[in-house]
């Protein structure tokens, strides 16, 4: 239903900014189409508003929370971090084949602004960016690494602390996700204006060519990442993957319609154990999953920011995308499991971007390059969630194959590297210092205000 109103909204916007084009419509033009721009602009800031806050939430979450079993969390780490490589390679190779930035341009017609009264271009300023947050220079990626560095270091030095501090940012993550929510409700209006906008002021024309070549640079390297997935999986576990991939397509069907990979979650589950994976991988691989491993997303940002590079002419070389990758793959991780949550880390990232490559660019148009993908996002949303999903799946089988069905006790070489790790687990353990909930810092007053 709201691919339905959504899509209903996008032609509405589309028709609209058709009509404001003709000669006789020109004065109504004037004011109605920057008017619609700043508007998008408005609802990308209030989206990204609370994004760090969120991140930081997020990370902590994640790293505190799904570190229940040292094999298996390494072995699906690592899983996650090839998976989301391969999204990233094929995401670089879509945007450079199709170069859906070539030739474009992004702001509004500086001529026709300053046509305007000054008194209505202080109002559409104000629309766009009525103040800064408090959080708003800090850095997302070095965020990012402090948060998950900190967790790692304080969850298994002070349990009793990490309970208290799950709870605060678990209210934090909470808080962040029912505030971003309440904004996606606009999200029909959003697209109405942001087409409205866009064909107002570039034609259907640019419509068709460069958001069309973004949509098929979409579906080219999802498409090719499920398909190299899939064949990888395919010479490690034979065809029990096409099994597999039967057991869960009705979660599948689900994720194209949420749009969630958490509203998912439950099929996912159902469906998995149907299929036969154990409890223990179940429950950590796919709630694991759903907070971090963001393959459709890695690579739909990265096309992202590859039209961008393009459209500033920055030239597209190996340690480029490789730069490009790193800092989508970290950003990722904060990305949160819900409906178009895509949009508000793009601004982040975009910024992050440009400045470790050292392109310059005017930050002011920011606004307008994420209202651009913003746009025909509900277009590739839904095949971003699946893609996610396919993911979590495939690692979700892998982890079978490894800690289910192949008997590691008869390998000797197996046994000797588990003696050894469980020794040096033993070792670190005893010279842990012993926290008692006397020494444990007291974190309530923190979660409270």
């Amino acid at each position: 239903l709201l691919l339905m109103v959504l899509g209903c909204m996008f032609i509405l916007g589309t028709s609209f900014g058709w009509l404001v084009r003709f000669p006789a419509l020109e004065p109504m033009k004037l004011y109605l189409v920057p008017l619609a721009g700043a508007l998008g602009g408005l609802f990308i800031w209030l989206l990204t508003f609370f994004i760090h806050p969120l991140v930081a939430s997020s990370v902590w979450c994640a790293v505190s929370k799904n570190s229940k079993s040292l094999g298996i969390a390494l072995v699906a780490i690592v899983f996650f971090a090839l998976s989301t490589a391969v999204a990233l390679g094929w995401g670089a190779f879509a945007g450079i084949l199709l170069k859906p930035g070539v030739g474009l341009t992004f702001g509004d017609n500086a001529a026709a602004l300053a046509a305007l009264p000054e008194w209505y271009q202080s109002f559409l300023g104000f629309l766009r960016k009525p103040f800064n947050s408090l959080w708003s220079d800090i850095g997302l990626l070095s965020l990012i690494a402090y948060m998950a560095a900190k967790a790692f270091i304080f969850v298994p030095l002070f349990p009793n602390a990490t309970i208290k501090l799950n709870g605060m940012f678990e209210t934090m993550q909470d808080l962040c996700m029912a505030f971003m929510k309440t904004i996606l409700r606009a999200l029909p209006i959003a697209v109405f204006v942001m087409s409205f906008n866009l064909v107002g002021d570039k034609g259907l024309g640019f419509l068709a060519e460069k958001v069309g070549r973004l949509l098929a640079a979409d579906l080219l390297a999802m498409g090719m990442h499920q398909l190299t997935l899939l064949l990888l999986l395919y010479l490690f576990v034979g065809s029990a993957v096409f099994r597999f991939i039967k057991a869960m397509f009705p979660a599948y069907l689900v994720a194209l319609g949420s749009r969630s990979s958490m509203g998912t979650l439950p099929t996912t589950m159902k469906c998995a154990k149907g299929y036969g994976i154990p409890d223990r991988i179940c429950n950590f691989i796919f709630p694991f999953g759903a907070t971090v491993n963001m393959d459709g997303t890695c690579a739909h940002i990265m096309i992202c920011l590859i039209t961008i590079l393009q459209s500033e002419g920055h030239p597209i070389t190996v340690m480029t995308i490789l730069q490009v990758g790193a800092t989508v793959m970290a950003a990722s991780v904060a990305t949160a499991a819900a409906p178009g949550a895509s949009i508000s880390l793009m601004k982040s990232v975009i910024k992050a971007v440009m400045i470790s490559l050292g392109v310059g660019f005017d930050e002011s148009m920011i606004p307008a390059m994420v209202a651009l993908f913003a746009s025909v996002d509900f277009f590739s949303d839904a095949l971003r969630t699946q893609t996610n999903l396919f993911g979590d799946s495939m690692a979700g089988l892998t982890l079978k194959k490894l800690f289910d069905d192949i008997n590691w006790s008869k390998y000797a070489w197996a046994v000797a590297i588990s003696a050894r790790t469980e020794a040096v687990s033993s070792w670190v353990s005893e010279r842990l210092p012993k926290v008692t909930e006397e020494d444990t810092p007291d974190v309530s007053g923190a979660s409270s205000s």
